[in-house]
């Protein structure tokens, strides 16, 4: 594959076949997991990084379905009775100080938001057993729903479910209006990235994470 395609122009038709061939030769069942050196490889190929993002976002898609059963950590925090809203996140870092928190803001109906969080389960696998906390903050949402959509998609981490004004204010905190959003706290409760990458950008998120463990 990667021979045919080095001799044809660089170009989307040659992207088009590049990322043909790595869907067929790598992503069929049982799923090939390419090596960091065939990346490189398929890198050189591509003239649009676009692509390449979508075929690295495809290869985590699989491996993350792939491996979602194996997961069956479910935790729901309940609400803080008479808590101000400015005083809800400070209060759950609180509970988690000496560990990394990787935050995830979503809501049971955003489509971009549960596709990330089948992302997120092989995310949690990789950090499991270390000093890692994946909370997730699912806003705009009805109680009972949010509640079924954990227990039936047995979305695993820390969950908490935002109050309007909890969500408004930390909304404006972390400058954001979209979700899904990413926040990244380190060991001390420090908050080192308002916007950090997604889960399905696994190589990205990865290295803050490990990043931070290495400091300690």
């Amino acid at each position: 594959m990667f021979e045919y395609s080095a001799t044809l122009p660089k170009g989307l038709g040659r992207d088009f076949i590049v990322s043909q061939g790595v869907m067929r030769y790598y992503f069929e069942i049982p799923l090939l997991e390419i090596s960091a050196s065939e990346w490189e490889i398929i890198s050189s190929l591509l003239s649009n990084q676009t692509v390449l993002q979508e075929l690295q976002k495809q290869e985590n898609l699989l491996k993350a379905r792939q491996g979602a059963t194996s997961v069956t950590d479910v935790r729901v925090i309940e609400a803080m009775e008479d808590i101000r809203a400015e005083e809800v996140f400070t209060r759950l870092l609180e509970k988690y100080h000496g560990k990394v928190v990787y935050v995830d803001f979503w809501a049971t109906w955003c489509g971009p938001c549960r596709e990330e969080l089948v992302f997120s389960k092989p995310l949690q696998q990789h950090f499991e057993d270390q000093e890692v906390v994946f909370l997730n903050l699912c806003c705009r949402s009805n109680r009972e729903t949010w509640k079924e959509f954990i227990r039936t998609e047995q979305i695993t981490g820390e969950n908490y479910l935002l109050d309007v004004d909890e969500y408004n204010y930390l909304s404006t905190l972390f400058n954001f209006q979209g979700i899904p959003h990413y926040v990244l706290v380190d060991q001390n409760g420090k908050v080192v990235n308002k916007k950090a990458p997604r889960p399905s950008q696994e190589h990205a998120v990865r290295s803050e994470i490990q990043a931070l463990l290495d400091k300690n």
